[in-house]
């Protein structure tokens, strides 16, 4: 075994003579060397040197890479010192077998939620790995799954779907349609056609997906997981009765498995009232939302966003069922709570604002829904952006609330502005799209 003392004293030499920088501060020496004298060094190693060099580095990196802490200093430096022995050794890394050091440098990414860099590294990973072990390799398709995940951490939207439908494809193709990592690339799709507002096509996916599967931590399927996906599918698919018999399901297995205080239990819960409410069924949804509050504040705590979220649930659920006594309180409550724990400006604190201005439409108080209808869409379109769908609603929102109290002239004009926005900014047939359409066919009808 080599002498560490050796090694630090030949480094110490190289330091004096100015060709390497050390940075002792750290757990474990960072060792720099400048461009040009890497450079000088790479044009005069032979090829069979490289590659050693190369092979002895990847090992090197792999035997002190932690299994935690991926945002430490320490990480980040590893990481550093992955990306410079890729640029040095070109394609020897993976001719070698020892390209598992960039696979370990991307889960570090991943982990570190640095996502732009993360699609970026993946992206190179996924073309090199196809260029030099072939499209049906499995770390290829391993690292087409991958950039296709990570585009869906950075929001990629549209571009986040391509590239899992890719990644599908390629998985179907060279695994078959039954094999496990080809089901996880169908459940990723799904998942990935949630993100961007496509729930029907998302159903269709995730539906296909069973419901038994490996571990989470592998590349296999997390069945709760997609169970939750298929869920929130259904719900913004306005699959309600689906989803209603969906979240009976689960709570049920959840209960059993996990008990009444598990929190997954407990987000069953609330989604089985929350569905419950979709559908128009207030007696159901008020009996598991009263039991959701009730089980969050008990557990969790009146603070918890969970708790928050069960609030508003309940609170839909007693507007659902024409009791505005009972629904106002739980609005006003869901909306202190937020604006104490997240900030007035928060897009959740905005909603929460919504919700209250529409429950005092309901009821009535037109003058005090009104103030918080033309505040929730300042903030939306200040927050989220002009064409962004929660803003949109907002200004529809806004429209109503005009005609209502008989400023038809201005209820039309905001309708017709909205209208055209959602045109231009929303996918074709969007339902919000067509629900400003009827309501500016029949404002207009006044």
């Amino acid at each position: 075994m080599t002498d560490p003392g050796r090694i630090q004293s030949a480094l110490r030499s190289l330091e004096e003579a100015g060709l390497a920088s050390i940075d002792p501060s750290g757990a474990s020496w960072l060792v720099g060397v400048h461009p040009e004298v890497r450079a000088e060094i790479m044009s005069a190693m032979p090829e069979s040197l490289r590659a050693s060099a190369a092979e002895a580095a990847a090992r090197a990196l792999l035997e002190v890479w932690p299994d935690e802490g991926e945002q430490s200093p320490l990480a980040g430096a590893l990481r550093a010192c992955a990306a410079s022995l890729e640029d040095a050794s070109a394609d020897v890394l993976w001719t070698g077998g020892w390209h598992d050091v960039m696979f370990r440098a991307g889960r570090s990414l991943d982990s570190a939620a640095l996502r732009q860099p993360a699609v970026s590294h993946w992206r190179a990973v996924a073309n090199a790995s196809e260029r030099l072990l072939g499209s049906g390799h499995p770390d290829t398709l391993l690292a087409t799954a991958r950039v296709a995940r990570a585009g869906l951490a950075a929001g990629l939207g549209t571009e986040a779907v391509t590239l899992h439908q890719r990644a599908l494809s390629a998985h179907t193709t060279y695994l078959g349609p039954d094999h496990p990592q080809t089901i996880a690339a169908r459940a990723g799709l799904g998942t990935a056609l949630l993100a961007v507002g496509r729930p029907a096509e998302a159903v269709a996916a995730l539906e296909s997906v069973p419901t038994a599967g490996p571990d989470p931590g592998s590349d296999g399927v997390d069945a709760t997981a997609v169970q939750d996906s298929l869920l929130t599918a259904y719900q913004a698919a306005g699959q309600h009765k689906d989803a209603i018999k969906l979240a009976g399901r689960l709570l049920a297995e959840r209960e059993k498995a996990d008990g009444p205080d598990h929190p997954r239990t407990l987000v069953t819960r609330r989604e089985l009232a929350r569905a419950s409410v979709a559908a128009g069924k207030a007696k159901d949804a008020i009996a598991h939302g009263q039991r959701a509050l009730a089980d969050a504040e008990r557990v969790l705590g009146p603070d918890h966003p969970d708790t928050i979220d069960a609030v508003s649930v309940l609170a839909s659920a007693y507007h659902t069922a024409r009791r505005p006594k009972d629904a106002l309180p739980l609005y006003e409550r869901a909306l202190a709570d937020r604006e104490r724990t997240r900030g007035p400006a928060d897009p959740e604190t905005i909603g929460a604002r919504g919700n209250l201005a529409s429950a005092l439409h309901s009821a009535g108080r037109m003058a005090s829904a009104l103030e918080l209808y033309e505040r929730t869409r300042a903030d939306c379109n200040r927050v989220l952006g002009a064409g962004h769908p929660d803003t949109l609603a907002a200004r529809a929102n806004l429209a109503h609330a005009y005609y209502a109290m008989g400023r038809f002239t201005e209820a039309v004009a905001l309708l017709e502005g909205t209208l055209a926005d959602c045109i231009r900014v929303l996918a074709p047939g969007d339902p919000l799209t067509e629900a400003v359409r009827d309501s500016l066919d029949a404002a207009s009808r006044g």
